[in-house]
């Protein structure tokens, strides 16, 4: 989170110079916010519908129901389950 914090910190801090201070920026000042911008939409927009690790029946094979697991000794068998 801090990360994408600071890649937007980053491009506003130059759109700041820019607007009042009166900087003129080049293109390495221009490529390294890019980057960073780049950076916070590679962490932010994630993509979605990504398979979930654990599915209901994996933990409903492993525990005989679907409740989810409670304790850590009950995660660490899911885990083994899947290595």
């Amino acid at each position: 989170m801090y990360a994408a914090y600071g890649g937007i910190f980053i491009a506003l801090a130059l759109g700041w110079g820019v607007v009042v201070d009166g900087f003129r920026p080049d293109r390495w000042d221009m490529l390294g916010a890019a980057i960073c911008v780049t950076g916070v939409v590679v962490m932010v927009a994630p993509p979605r519908g990504v398979k979930r690790r654990y599915s209901p029946e994996c933990v409903e094979k492993l525990f005989g129901n679907t409740q989810a697991p409670t304790n850590r000794l009950t995660i660490k068998r899911i885990m083994a389950a899947y290595r």
